[in-house]
């Protein structure tokens, strides 16, 4: 009996919702109603596929890719990132030198990071 009511009580939120379908972007503006409805949508596989948990999870991914936002041309321009990663400078700075660098504006923090790396010793 316990088990009925409990199911009930989850059910009655996603049965409330199924009137009014909303967007991605809703669930997205309403992260404490998304928070709530996402594991509900994921303890029932029928309830999964209903609209408002599909938009459900697709704005918990939206969330997740945005918040996992890089700044590529940010990441580039740092020297640090060239530190890390020698193969991809060693790359960058022969397309320099060669004047065949599809993205020049990153030659210089490629350049700093060999210097830099040079200079502590690291090779």
């Amino acid at each position: 009996m316990r088990k009925i009511i409990l199911s009930i009580a989850i059910l009655l939120p996603v049965a409330a919702m199924a009137d009014e379908v909303r967007p991605v972007s809703w669930w997205m503006a309403h992260p404490a109603e998304l928070h709530r409805i996402i594991p509900v949508c994921q303890d029932n596989a029928q309830l999964a596929r209903t609209a408002t948990c599909v938009n459900a999870e697709a704005a918990t991914a939206g969330l997740r890719a945005r918040n996992t936002y890089v700044d590529l041309a940010s990441m580039f321009a740092d020297p640090r990132y060239w530190s890390a990663n020698h193969v991809a400078r060693a790359a960058t700075i022969a397309e320099c030198r060669a004047g065949t660098s599809m993205h020049p504006e990153f030659c210089s923090a490629a350049a700093q990071s060999e210097l830099q790396d040079i200079r502590n010793g690291v090779r």
